[in-house]
């Protein structure tokens, strides 16, 4: 039933089908996905790097390995995404290739997806993308290395603490925070002298 509705015209029902394999999951579910993710509505391919997410796999992570070249760009975000969901060595190999993906919003989604998995892979693609020329990609950074912790996340962040923007050093000081120890007071007080208001706050809000 699902294999005939997974090639109707209007793309809202295939994408309504995808969303619901991705819940169903199984055997059946994951061999409909793997022949939607050519669809040629790139929301529908979307919906479908979702589902596999949900599903998990090394059979799921092969097709969304071959999605992370996808030319849309909000195909390869949920890819990203849904990578980030099922972890392990080899999402981190396909991550690795996305954290250079000229889309800003990908390369956000991936540094959010490295501090779900973590480990040291993560943390050194991290180290790499610590110097991404957009803002928000470097604040995301920061958050996703205070989520996974550690001595090398800590000495990446005290590189980031005088980061030219001010949103980035807001979230260096809460990454900080959430890592705690004497040495990231230390940061954080030579933080606490900081020109912007918003990263004082952050700062008094990561020593309490």
């Amino acid at each position: 039933w699902f294999t005939d509705m997974s090639a109707d015209p209007d793309a809202g029902v295939r994408m309504q089908v995808a969303e619901a394999l991705g819940n169903i999951g199984g055997t059946a579910a994951f061999t409909i996905l793997a022949d939607m993710s050519a669809d040629q509505d790139a929301l529908v391919r979307s919906y479908v790097a979702e589902a596999l997410g949900k599903i998990g796999g090394d059979a799921a992570v092969t097709i969304l390995a071959d999605m992370s070249a996808d030319p849309d760009t909000l195909v390869r975000r949920y890819v990203a995404e849904a990578l980030g969901k099922i972890g392990g060595t080899a999402t981190v190999t396909i991550l690795t290739d996305l954290s250079a993906d000229p889309d800003t919003w990908v390369r956000r989604r991936v540094a959010e997806a490295l501090g779900k998995i973590g480990g040291a892979e993560a943390i050194t693609i991290l180290a790499d993308m610590s110097a991404d020329p957009d803002a928000l990609v470097r604040s995301y950074v920061a958050e996703a290395l205070g989520k996974i912790g550690g001595p090398e996340a800590f000495t990446i962040l005290t590189g980031m603490r005088a980061d030219p923007d001010t949103l980035v050093r807001r979230y260096v000081a809460l990454a900080l925070g959430n890592i705690g120890g004497t040495a990231t007071v230390t940061i954080l007080r030579w933080m606490s002298a900081d020109p912007d208001t918003w990263v004082r706050r952050r700062v008094a809000e990561a020593l309490g």
